[in-house]
């Protein structure tokens, strides 16, 4: 038996591939020179077309920076340029205004010169006319000689050239000639009383005539509550009450007589009632002057007893809710009544427009036998006979602060009063003879 031999078939697999060697690292930059160099050995081709490009990167950003170094200094240059030309108008402005301040200075010298001139002929003006005065005799020299004094300070000042600056000062002038620096909490400025004083001197004394009895009944010192009647369109009887007490009362006492709100509609009359020692007419304001231990003039009739018309003259109104006795009450006040006679006839309202009075917003517009027929010199009051008594004083506070919520007792010292001003109204008609005469 024969032995066979084993064959072996190899059949080729799949080539693997041929390990390959690392490829070369770059060469370093060293600042002692090339590595390569010292080692005798080049670079290849592909690095050194890479360093060539970077070289060319690193180039160009410096070209443009240069440029734009350019382009700003020529901005500047330009700038300077504008800069230097702006301060050069500027240099030839203030030469300019310079000049004319040295021309003002040697102008400003002569208007001097002529003003001093102008102020030595007013001096020399108002001793002449102060020495005039002062030999005739005058009342009241003292105060006028003190107006004219501000005339002619306001005549000196307005010589000055110096026109705007010299314009506020005589506005101001102006509006101080006549004027306190210092009024009170209301209003009154004794200035301005000295001022008007001869107007209302001359309406007491010559135009109305007017008599007083009865003015030692006001208390010499203390509070008090002066009640009286309202009428003649206008509140004049306020300010001859007022008048009265100062001229007739051994104490010369001092009266601030409360005015309706209608009143201070009016620019000017308002100003100068408020001025002369009127009072707006409230419950605070009242309080206030009697706490100060004054005498205060109300008129309960209100609006009413002012617009009443001709015919219905000393017909008493209603006095309203009876406020001045729960006034009286709460400060311990005497009430003293008084009655005006003479006052309803000094502008007899004969008729009233309402259309006028929603114009104007005043509660009535009276039309007179005078006004609107003669113009504003229709608004000149007749020239009546006029008579102001003032009653003992009654005392309303008897029953003390309990009785300020009893209407009832309220009611019936306010009817008390009214009654003794209708009565001391009646004697004096039954006893005056004519209106203009007495």
């Amino acid at each position: 038996m024969g032995t066979r031999k084993a064959t072996v078939e190899v059949v080729p697999g799949p080539a693997l591939p041929r390990p390959t060697e690392p490829p070369p690292r770059p060469a370093r930059h060293s600042p002692r020179g090339n590595h390569h160099a010292r080692n005798g050995t080049a670079l290849a081709p592909e690095l050194l077309g890479r360093r060539r490009d970077m070289a060319a990167f690193s180039v160009e950003p410096l070209l443009e920076g240069e440029k734009i170094v350019e382009v700003i200094d020529r901005k500047l240059d330009d700038r300077l340029r504008v800069v230097e030309r702006e301060a050069l108008d500027r240099l030839s402005q203030l030469e300019q205004q310079l000049k004319q301040a040295l021309t003002d200075a040697r102008w400003e010298e002569r208007v001097q010169e002529k003003e001093q001139e102008v102020r030595s002929r007013v001096d020399r003006l108002t001793e002449e006319l102060r020495g005039t005065l002062s030999s005739q005799p005058v009342p009241d020299k003292k105060r006028r000689l003190r107006f004219f004094d501000g005339v002619a300070s306001l005549v000196r000042k307005g010589a000055r050239v110096n026109w705007w600056t010299s314009l506020r000062q005589v506005l101001r002038e102006i509006r101080m000639i006549g004027r306190s620096e210092e009024v009170d909490e209301f209003g009154m400025d004794p200035v301005f009383e000295e001022l008007v004083m001869p107007v209302l001197d001359f309406f007491y004394h010559r135009w109305w005539r007017i008599e007083s009895n009865g003015v030692k009944n006001i208390p010499s010192e203390g509070r008090g509550l002066l009640v009286s009647n309202h009428s003649g369109t206008l509140p004049f009887d306020g300010a001859m009450t007022k008048l009265a007490v100062r001229k007739e009362h051994p104490a010369k006492r001092e009266v601030r007589f409360l005015v309706e709100d209608f009143v201070f509609y009016f620019p000017f009359l308002s100003s100068a009632i408020m001025r002369f020692g009127g009072v707006r007419a409230c419950q605070e304001n009242a309080q206030r002057l009697l706490d100060h231990d004054q005498l205060v003039a109300v008129y309960p009739e209100g609006v009413k007893g002012l617009g009443k018309y001709y015919k219905h003259r000393y017909q008493l109104a209603r006095f309203g809710r009876g406020g001045f006795i729960t006034l009286c009450m709460r400060s311990r006040s005497p009430v003293v009544p008084v009655a005006v006679v003479g006052a309803e006839e000094t502008a007899p309202i004969i008729a009233k427009s309402t259309f006028l009075a929603k114009l104007f917003r005043v509660p009535y517009f009276p039309i007179t036998v005078t006004f609107p027929w003669l113009g504003l010199l229709g608004l000149v009051p007749l020239p009546t006979k006029w008579t102001i008594d003032f009653g003992e004083p009654l005392d309303v506070t008897d029953r003390g602060r309990a009785s300020l919520s009893d209407d009832l007792f309220i009611n019936r010292q306010s009817e008390r009063v009214r009654s003794a001003i209708h009565n001391m109204m009646i004697y004096r008609l039954q006893r005056r003879k004519s209106i203009f005469f007495g």
